[in-house]
Order: C-alpha cells, then structure tokens, then sequence
C-alpha cells in the first residue's frame, strides 16, 4: 500500500514518524519506520521500493552461487541448511529494510560448505563471517 499524508494537516501522525522536513518517504515493515534516503526521481524509487517489497534473499543452486553473487558490488551468502538458527538469522537480516538496500542477499541449500560470506569487488573478494551468529554480528 501507498499512502501519500499531508503532515501539516496530519500533525500527531508526522510526530509519531519523526517527519522532519518536507517531502519525507518512509517505509514501513510490520508497523516499524525505515526511512528512505535514495533518489528522488520516479525510477529510483520505484527500483527501491520493488527490491524492498520483494524476496529478501534469492535462491540459487550450489554451483551457480558464487558467480551469481560476483555479479553485484556487495553480496551476502548464505550456504547450509534451511531451517538452521543461522539461516533464520541470516533471513531476518535479509528482510531488514535498512540493510537490504545496501547488499545484495543470495543463499542455497546442500552445499559443501555452510556458513555466511561477504562477496565483494574490491579487496578480498570473498570474507568469511566467523562472528556470533546473531543479526547484529552479521550486520
């Protein structure tokens, strides 16, 4: 749903999201603000506003993973199990609007190797997360 307020007649409304200045996109996940700090042209939100809307993390198979995600500046991997504390966590990190703006998110399932990885085009191409596996520590 799209929903275009008029903050000055809205007052209480504008308050309760922080609305500072004019105009203000906000986008909202299960009731939560997350505020839209992109282009303001047509294109770039609509862009925005389909990778937010649609699936967190995009499947893939084993053997087509890797090069998949050498195809965008930043992606997240993830590769085990689904079902796994790690993959829920990795999913919940996915679908954070903050954050699945800035990185692409891919997993697959029955691969040889398990875990999550930063794939990037600069530096080491390839990071192994080792942390807690925790949103937080991903993030």
């Amino acid at each position: 749903m799209l929903a275009k307020v008029d903050a000055t007649e809205e007052k209480e409304l504008a308050n309760r999201f922080g609305v500072q200045g004019f105009p203000t996109l906000k986008w909202l996940v299960n009731g939560q603000p997350n505020d839209y700090s992109g282009g303001r042209d047509q294109a770039t939100i609509v862009n925005w506003v389909k990778k937010a809307s649609g699936p967190a993390s995009a499947h893939h198979e084993c053997s087509d993973i890797d090069a998949e995600a050498a195809k965008s500046k930043l992606t997240l991997v993830y590769k085990g199990d689904e079902g796994t504390p790690l993959f829920d966590t990795f999913m919940k990190v996915a679908k954070d609007s903050s954050v699945n703006q800035k990185f692409n998110f891919k997993h697959a399932h029955g691969c040889d190797s398990h875990g999550v990885a930063l794939h990037r085009q600069f530096d080491e191409p390839v990071v192994h997360f080792e942390g807690e596996h925790s949103a937080e520590a991903i993030v």
